[in-house]
């Protein structure tokens, strides 16, 4: 058979159909993908995935906790903003927080990006947006508001 099998480390966007068609091309006998194995995305990996009947199992043995991953691992990725603890409730009431909330923050940041919201139990309780960037921020009255609320993940 002419088959071709390879590993493929990129980054979020990369078409690997159209990478295929590209190498064919150049070596001048025309390609395409016949097979595709996400191995790996971000934190996860083909190790540690769990099978739909191993969660099914777990589900009805009331023990998912022992099969996924907790909220602070897998927004771990994101960088973290903390608060402070008199505003956690008017965030997870959907509240947008001034800048006078904040205690803790990345040292960039901007627009576009998205930063996990934490207090100083570092649970996770929310996904925001910059409106500025770190320098912008800086220069902002107490009292504004510099990030948008993108997800609650408390109550």
């Amino acid at each position: 058979e002419n088959r071709v099998k390879f590993n493929v480390y990129c980054s979020a966007g990369t078409y690997i159909r159209t990478l295929c068609h590209d190498i064919g091309q150049e070596f001048g006998c025309g390609a395409h993908m016949s097979h595709l194995v996400r191995s790996e995305v971000g934190l996860f990996d083909l190790e540690s995935s769990v099978t739909l009947e191993a969660l099914k199992e777990a589900s009805e043995n009331r023990v998912l906790e022992d099969v996924l991953f907790s909220v602070e691992k897998v927004l771990s990725f994101l960088p973290e903003l903390r608060i402070k603890d008199e505003f956690v409730k008017p965030i997870a009431n959907g509240s947008a927080l001034p800048k006078s909330a904040f205690k803790v923050l990345p040292r960039e940041f901007k627009p576009g990006m998205s930063l996990r919201v934490s207090n100083g139990n570092d649970a996770i309780l929310a996904i925001v947006e910059p409106l500025v960037n770190q320098d912008q921020f800086e220069k902002m009255d107490s009292s504004a508001i510099a990030f948008k609320l993108k997800r609650v993940l408390v109550n």
